[in-house]
Order: structure tokens, then C-alpha cells, then sequence
């Protein structure tokens, strides 16, 4: 997972990326399944979406992955200023 942080970072498709180990219940082949399992949260603008999926589908060890997409508005002008500067715009 460090090595698809660093890759969306080095093509300034995000400024940061988050890895939180969870506990996963969900059902797999009929059966349901316990496991931990780590979670990236990429924070991006929506132009990247498409390629930021294209590299997690060819980079991710998993048959099926979950990639989820939230609408966020950050208040704090310090923060947006920040991540405007380390994504790509063009």
C-alpha cells in the first residue's frame, strides 16, 4: 500500500494519502469472512478519479477492490491552500 501512496502522490494526483488498518465481516464466496484489511483514503479533486482507479486496479492485490468516492468541503483555508498546491490542476 505504501507503494500505491507514493505512486498517486509522485503524479501529484493527491497531496496526501491515509492507510488505516480495519476489521472487515463481508461475504466472500457464500461464506463470510473476518479479516483485517488496510484502507487508503486518497484525497484528490474529481479529474483524478479515473486515473487514480486506473492505478489502484493495476497496483491492488485484491480480485475485487472498493473504491468509494465522497464529496467533501474543507473549511480550513490553510489546509485548501496547501492541497491546491501539491495537486495537479492541468
Amino acid at each position: 500500500l505504501t507503494k500505491l501512496s507514493k505512486i498517486i502522490i509522485s503524479n501529484k494526483l493527491s497531496p496526501c494519502v491515509n492507510i488505516s488498518k480495519i476489521k472487515s465481516t463481508y461475504i466472500w464466496e457464500n461464506k463470510i469472512v473476518e479479516q483485517k484489511e488496510y484502507k487508503l483514503s486518497i484525497k484528490t479533486v474529481e479529474k483524478h478519479k479515473d486515473e487514480i482507479a486506473q492505478i489502484v486496479k493495476e497496483n491492488h492485490n485484491y480480485e475485487v477492490f472498493e473504491l468509494s468516492q465522497y464529496k467533501l468541503n474543507d473549511l480550513n483555508s490553510n489546509y485548501t491552500k496547501w492541497f491546491k498546491g501539491e495537486v495537479k490542476w492541468k
